[in-house]
């Protein structure tokens, strides 16, 4: 360890500098529309890149710090596709609507006056860092990456193995691996959230509102990301993790 610093003579010596860079291009739209009979929505779609040399200091991908260049490619917050909608819906229901406008007072208490609204986004995955987990190129530094054969997205996309874990290879002795950091997509997410709500007034400024909220609403199994370290033979490429199953919340509030 010794013989490699670059000043032998000092042990450990950090420093930092602000001499990281990143390029973000896209191409972003939106449609907002109000409708008179009480639905109205907002939908967003982008279809970007981002490139950067370093992302963060928690995801590091510096092979070389004297070649940093070399290490200018995908960011780890880079997400190619992302569409959004949200949306607010009084349904209608009730006295004074579109049905139900023969209802009694008790009825309409019940069933009129709902209102509906979520929150919908579908993206692709974000990409995940391959690294050997070894000090490969003895330079006494183990977030190294490895050789890349070939698309490694060609994979099963299974638990077991979501990658083709075969599309990498340890590189020679004493030398950096040439795969680009952040190769391996990770599964896309879709989210669908949905709230009902309604008020009870029981006079001009006090009412009660009745709300119910259902996150990952139709419970859509979300797969955490896979393992990428090489080093690892008997986890690397495989899922051992999931995002939360569907959540209900109910809430009663008192306003005046």
């Amino acid at each position: 360890m010794q013989p490699r610093r670059l000043l032998p003579n000092f042990g450990d010596l950090d420093g930092g500098a602000n001499r990281f860079g990143s390029n973000y291009n896209a191409l972003q739209t939106s449609l907002k529309k109000r409708f008179a009979r009480g639905l109205q929505f907002n939908a967003n779609y982008t279809w970007g890149k981002v490139l950067d040399d370093q992302s963060s200091l928690a995801e590091w991908k510096t092979q070389d710090p004297f070649n940093m260049r070399a290490d200018y490619s995908r960011a780890s917050i880079d997400l190619k596709h992302v569409f959004s909608l949200s949306y607010v819906y009084d349904l209608p229901f009730g006295r004074g609507c579109q049905l139900g406008g023969g209802w009694s007072r008790a009825t309409d208490l019940l069933l009129g006056g709902w209102t509906v609204d979520g929150l919908l986004r579908a993206q692709t995955g974000r990409p995940y860092n391959v690294v050997t987990g070894s000090d490969r190129a003895n330079v006494g530094r183990t977030y190294q990456r490895p050789d890349v054969l070939r698309n490694p997205n060609n994979g099963p996309k299974t638990p077991d193995r979501w990658f083709d874990t075969t599309a990498f290879v340890l590189p020679a002795p004493f030398t950096y691996g040439n795969s680009g950091a952040f190769l391996v997509d990770g599964e896309g997410r879709l989210y669908v959230d949905v709230s009902l709500g309604k008020r009870f007034y029981i006079r001009e400024s006090h009412f009660l509102e009745l709300r119910g909220e259902f996150y990952n609403m139709p419970n859509v199994v979300k797969m955490g990301g896979p393992a990428v370290n090489f080093s690892a033979s008997g986890s690397f490429g495989t899922v051992t993790s999931a995002t939360d199953a569907r959540q209900i919340q109910l809430a009663l509030r008192y306003s005046f």
